[in-house]
């Protein structure tokens, strides 16, 4: 099977993964990795609002989270990570750097006193003390002076710049000497610092080994050194994996899909996974306009539509354009519904709809945030893709 694959986010990548493993020739049309460069480093299935205390994930999922090698996903338990802003909230699994607070009951807890701008280790003690789930694990914060930034400029450099300082293992060195010395004067169990434990892969592990004592970040910013990491995991996944840059032009026909990216001849596939971001991270568009919509959609919304269905555009991250064989006509949305596609069944787990009877279109899968009823999280969209795959390999 020849397989195209729109989107090289997380879900895109998955689901190249998988494809390659079941033996189809994969081509993987990337135009940036979109919100999967913006994770956190908190690694869910269900929202973690409202996730159950216990959660299975699939093996497919599990081999995709071992490849991957950047996450830590415990089977028996979750893991408990804080972030930022002071608040330590559940997750089904974490970023390699993200320290676990719940892995150690009872555990002290230093938090690096570096005089970063954003950064203020004495209320993030407090706060983090303070919520429900550290009193019932007995976990304690306080506040502990590090010496972690070298030069004055530091303090206001982004975190993914800092980060990528421990990359550097004479870096690690000298951060991992000023915590055993900053230990010998409080005794903590573990140290919490920012996102600052590598870019190109997490440091935590080294530098726990040479500092002696557990190392680890809060969850990162948007656009922090977490996606950073995944970003790079990513591309690592699948090296053999023909990948192509650009927007590309997507038309699906009976029996055939075929996809052209700038002003290249058209590639053909047998079958076509879309895994472009929904909605909220603009992967999808409506189209064509309807005044019924209070204010109309926003201006970057546009695109052509099948007889029953939709396509969008990804702007920044991919733009994608359906060509129909058949003439286009006007479609309704209703104005009052968050999401108008989900609203009338466009999209689902399966595939996506397109006919005028709403029958899944055979040879088209849908990943990640295209798809109806997967959650969206990390988790759910890899699950997403594992499915999308299945799907075209036995439909």
């Amino acid at each position: 099977m020849r397989l195209a694959i729109i989107g090289g986010g997380l879900a895109g990548t998955a689901a190249a993964w998988f494809a390659t493993r079941a033996g189809a020739e994969v081509t993987l049309f990337d135009a940036g990795a979109g919100a999967s460069a913006w994770t956190s480093g908190a690694v869910d299935l269900a929202p973690w609002e409202h996730a159950p205390a216990t959660e299975r994930i699939g093996a497919r999922v599990r081999e995709l989270v071992d490849a991957l090698g950047v996450w830590r996903v415990d089977e028996r338990r979750r893991a408990w990570v804080c972030t930022s802003a002071g608040v330590l909230r559940p997750a089904r699994g974490r970023d390699a750097a993200v320290l676990d607070v719940g892995v150690r009951p009872g555990a002290r807890i230093g938090v690096a006193r570096v005089a970063r701008d954003g950064w203020d280790a004495d209320a993030l003690a407090a706060s983090l003390g303070a919520e429900p789930a550290a009193r019932r694990m007995g976990a304690s914060f306080f506040p502990v002076d590090v010496e972690w930034l070298r030069a004055s400029g530091e303090a206001t450099w982004p975190p993914g710049d800092l980060a990528a300082l421990l990359d550097d293992p004479s870096r690690l060195s000298w951060c991992a000497a000023r915590i055993a010395a900053a230990r010998r004067v409080a005794d903590f169990d573990a140290l919490l610092v920012g996102p600052w434990l590598g870019a190109s892969r997490s440091r935590a592990d080294e530098l726990a080994r040479a500092a002696g004592v557990e190392v680890g970040e809060t969850l990162s910013p948007v656009g922090g050194p977490a996606g950073e990491r995944l970003v790079t995991a990513l591309h690592a996944l699948v090296p053999g994996v023909d990948r192509i840059a650009g927007r590309a032009l997507v038309s699906v026909g009976s029996r055939r899909i075929e996809v052209v990216v700038a002003d290249e001849r058209a590639r053909v596939f047998d079958a076509c996974v879309l895994a472009t971001g929904g909605l909220a991270s603009g992967g999808l568009a409506y189209a064509p306009p309807d005044p019924t919509i209070v204010g109309g959609p926003p201006p970057r919304f546009r695109g052509v539509a099948w007889p029953d269905g939709v396509v969008a555009h990804g702007e920044p991250w991919e733009a994608h354009v359906w060509a129909s064989e058949a003439p286009i006509p006007s479609l309704r949305w209703g104005a009052s519904c968050a999401s108008p596609l989900e609203r009338v069944g466009l999209l689902h787990e399966d595939g996506l709809a397109l006919g005028q009877d709403r029958a899944p279109c055979p040879h088209v899968a849908v990943a990640g945030d295209h798809a109806f009823g997967v959650p969206r999280t990390a988790l759910g969209a890899v699950d997403s893709a594992a499915r999308a795959v299945a799907r075209l390999s036995t439909g």
